[in-house]
């Protein structure tokens, strides 16, 4: 019953079947050399996923569990299937939500540094023609002041110092 469930097919369909006709083109060469491997005693991993094919077309996954046995003095393979395609559903949605995720954030950090670049430029245009009007008004009004006042063309002079600095 769980075979019915999982390849979606009948049972008459899937006893005496070609095993081959159950398992997706893509896996079907991994499978094949696993089986004839542990066929051979090699040791290969007894515990892999593939894509199977159910009856209507439609692509499945399952956790395949393959162990050697010894049928009538033969040796065989007994495997056991376990449908994790709801699982890969949702793993390859997970890994679309994580891409488009990092693309989002790729972005907002492109548009945050650009909308940064953006203030900066305003800032230091702005300010840099606001400094630049100070310091031609503090170098007029220094020129205004008479030479008794020297202490008060020195603080312009500081004042046009700490401007430069600041600029």
């Amino acid at each position: 019953p769980a075979a019915e469930i999982i390849f979606g097919r009948a049972k008459e369909e899937i006893v005496g079947s070609n095993f081959w006709e159950l398992v997706h083109p893509e896996s079907q060469n991994t499978v094949r050399e696993r089986m004839l491997a542990r066929q051979r005693g090699e040791n290969v991993p007894t515990r892999y996923e593939a894509k199977i094919l159910r009856n209507n077309g439609e692509v499945g996954w399952c956790d395949l569990t393959m162990s050697l046995i010894d049928l009538e003095g033969r040796a065989a393979v007994l495997g056991i299937a376990m449908d994790i395609t709801e699982r890969k559903k949702a793993e390859s949605a997970l890994a679309e939500s994580e891409r488009r995720f990092r693309q989002l954030s790729s972005f907002l950090l492109t548009a945050q540094e650009n909308e940064r670049k953006r203030i900066s430029f305003e800032l230091h245009d702005e300010l840099g023609q606001s400094l630049m009007a100070l310091k031609l008004k503090i170098g007029s009004v220094k020129r205004k002041i008479g030479p008794e006042k020297r202490n008060l063309k020195d603080d312009c002079d500081e004042l046009l110092e700490d401007i430069d600095q600041i600029v």
